[in-house]
């Protein structure tokens, strides 16, 4: 176990739903010094309290297409089935310092959010969060009032004047 690894999962600032992160702090905990992990399925559903394996490999999917873990290719296990990872440290600690949701707000309802989006890019969370910020200040409402609003009304970005036509 890398203790490193795991302070640097820790410290990172990402708006991820708590279930994410306890699947990434997992894979960091069991990861060797050079950030390669393979726990099973059933072992991180086990520790986590997650009981579908569907749920989990959406979980881990969701953190691969977020390149914070990557699949290296190989596998292990008797039935070789247990997929081998590499948890990408210097891009977690790179998207960390770079996505900052503003004080007080609730990041599994912006991760919420962000899926319901279809999960762009880092840089696109980045403009979503100072466009909801601003727009949100306009209407006189709070961050997570306005990503409530996106997901009750259905749209995909936040904007005072829709929200005051709504009224």
């Amino acid at each position: 176990m890398s203790y490193q690894t795991v302070d640097k999962v820790l410290d990172a600032r990402l708006p991820l739903k708590p279930s994410e992160r306890l699947v990434l702090v997992y894979f960091a905990k069991h990861a060797n010094k050079r950030g390669i992990t393979y726990p099973s399925l059933t072992r991180i559903g086990d520790i986590g309290g997650i009981t579908r394996r569907e749920t989990m490999a959406a979980i881990i999917k969701r953190l691969v297409y977020l390149n914070l873990i990557s699949p290296t290719g190989r596998r292990h296990g008797t039935t070789q089935q247990v997929i081998e990872y590499q948890i990408n440290i210097d891009h977690i600690q790179e998207m960390s310092g770079k996505i900052t949701l503003p004080d007080g707000a609730n990041t599994s309802l912006f991760s919420e959010f962000m899926e319901y989006r279809g999960y762009e890019s880092f840089k696109s969370w980045h403009f979503i969060v100072n466009e909801t910020s601003k727009e949100a200040a306009k209407a006189g409402i709070s961050f997570d009032e306005a990503i409530r609003f996106c997901l009750d009304v259905g749209i995909r970005l936040f904007k005072a004047d829709i929200y005051f036509d709504s009224k």
